[in-house]
């Protein structure tokens, strides 16, 4: 198993940041058939997400997007491609 861990800076707020990470939310579900689940606090949210060989989170704060993925050993492959669609 590999690991993608990838820190953003932004200067969204945390209500943008919000609306951008659950549009990235819906866009998981729909496109890559994961299922996520979306914590709202106050400080920050977590969106946690996972499929068959993928799971991980997305951490919200005002000022930063913190991506946790782990790959199975199937995805391991394809950890590039991943890594390369994540950050654009």
């Amino acid at each position: 198993m590999s690991e993608i861990n990838i820190e953003r800076k932004h200067t969204l707020g945390l209500n943008r940041a919000r609306e951008v990470a659950r549009h990235w939310v819906r866009q998981a579900e729909s496109s890559y058939g994961m299922a996520c689940v979306y914590t709202q606090g106050e400080a920050g949210d977590m969106a946690t997400f996972s499929r068959p060989g993928l799971q991980g989170s997305v951490e919200v704060t005002g000022d930063t997007f913190r991506l946790n993925m782990t790959l199975g050993f199937l995805m391991d492959v394809f950890k590039g491609v991943i890594e390369d669609k994540v950050t654009r």
